[in-house]
């Protein structure tokens, strides 16, 4: 079942960064497709994809209203879900490989053109997850 749900999840990162840049919005209904996709990636219990979610979208939330919605809640929605396919360890690498991401290209790419515009934060948080499901998850599974 792998071979064929890893391969689209990826597609449906790719659609989520693609549209969260053009229109700045992630849709409600992506979220509850990726935690579904992580019952067939990986053996995870229930309690470690619970903790895994809470873990990743907790800090977020907290870090969403100290910064009176520095960023859209989309954004956190999809960092629990991306904690509960990954679990709390999996989870967390994957946000701090996102926003690192976000960090060291955002600031390039301000600096160089002298803009303090916003950046859609999704594409940089499915680079970390899909980096980290390949990596963690022997995401390599469907070649095998």
């Amino acid at each position: 079942m792998a071979t064929i749900v890893i391969p689209v999840l990826f597609l449906l990162l790719a659609w989520v960064s693609v549209h969260d840049i053009r229109t700045r919005k992630i849709e409600n209904y992506v979220h509850p497709l990726i935690m579904a996709a992580g019952f067939f990636v990986n053996n995870l219990s229930v309690t470690e994809r619970l903790a895994g979610a809470l873990i990743c979208f907790v800090p977020l939330i907290i870090a969403n209203i100290l910064s009176k919605n520095g960023f859209g809640m989309g954004d956190v929605k999809l960092t629990g879900a991306f904690g509960f396919v990954l679990g709390a360890y999996g989870g967390l690498t994957a946000v701090i490989t996102g926003l690192s991401l976000m960090l060291l290209t955002a600031g390039v790419y301000q600096k160089h053109k002298k803009t303090k515009k916003a950046v859609p934060l999704a594409p940089f948080l499915c680079g970390g997850f899909a980096l980290n499901l390949f990596l963690f998850t022997k995401g390599l599974i469907f070649l095998a």
